[in-house]
C-alpha cells in the first residue's frame, strides 16, 4: 500500500498522534538484510474531523517502504479513545512484532525492549506534538518541499552553502 500521507506516518493538521511505535533498528537489520534506516515505525492516530482511530505502519527497505493500515471493527469503535489506542498498540506490539520475532528466533522469548511505544504528552496540540517528536529525536527533517514540488535537502544530505 502506498501511504496517503506521503513519507510520513501521520498529518499533524488532520490527525492527532496518540502513539509512535518503534522497533530497535539493530533488530530490524537482523530480521532483513534489506532493512533500511528506521526499519519499522507505526503511527496510531485519531482523525481530527471524525475521531476514527487507525494505525499506519511501515517497513522501510533500502529500495522503498511497504505501508499497511489497521482500522478497528465496529465493536472496538465503541471503546474510549484510550482503549482503542491501547487495543491497536497491543495488537501491533504483542500479536504482530513480538510474535513474529519469536517465530524468527525459533520460539525463544524476545525481550520487550526491542519495541518502544512513545506517547506524545499533548496529542490534541499539533505543534506541541511535532516539537515533542523532534525533542525526543524520533523524527528528522531530510528535505523541504516547495509549492511546485521541488525537494530541497537539509542536513548532511544538503549541498547548499
Amino acid at each position: 500500500m502506498s501511504n496517503p500521507e506521503g513519507n510520513t506516518g501521520f498529518n499533524s493538521e488532520t490527525q492527532k498522534l496518540h502513539c509512535l511505535i518503534t522497533l530497535n533498528d539493530e533488530v530490524g537489520k537482523a530480521l532483513s538484510s534489506k532493512a533500511g534506516e528506521t526499519f519499522f515505525r507505526a503511527f496510531v492516530t485519531e482523525e481530527r474531523d471524525d475521531g476514527e482511530i487507525t494505525a499506519r505502519f511501515r517497513f522501510r527497505y533500502r529500495d522503498g517502504d511497504s505501508w499497511f493500515q489497521i482500522r478497528l471493527g465496529p465493536e472496538h469503535r465503541k471503546l474510549s479513545v484510550k482503549e482503542q489506542v491501547e487495543h491497536i498498540v497491543k495488537g501491533i506490539t504483542e500479536k504482530t512484532l513480538l510474535a513474529g520475532l519469536q517465530m524468527v528466533a525459533g520460539g525463544v522469548a524476545v525481550p520487550g525492549r526491542v519495541v518502544a511505544c512513545h506517547y506524545p504528552p499533548e496529542p490534541d496540540d499539533a505543534k506541541k506534538t511535532v516539537d515533542w517528536l523532534f525533542a525526543q529525536g524520533l523524527v528528522e527533517v531530510k528535505y523541504f518541499e516547495t509549492p511546485d514540488g521541488t525537494k530541497i535537502p537539509v542536513g548532511k544530505e544538503s549541498t547548499a552553502t
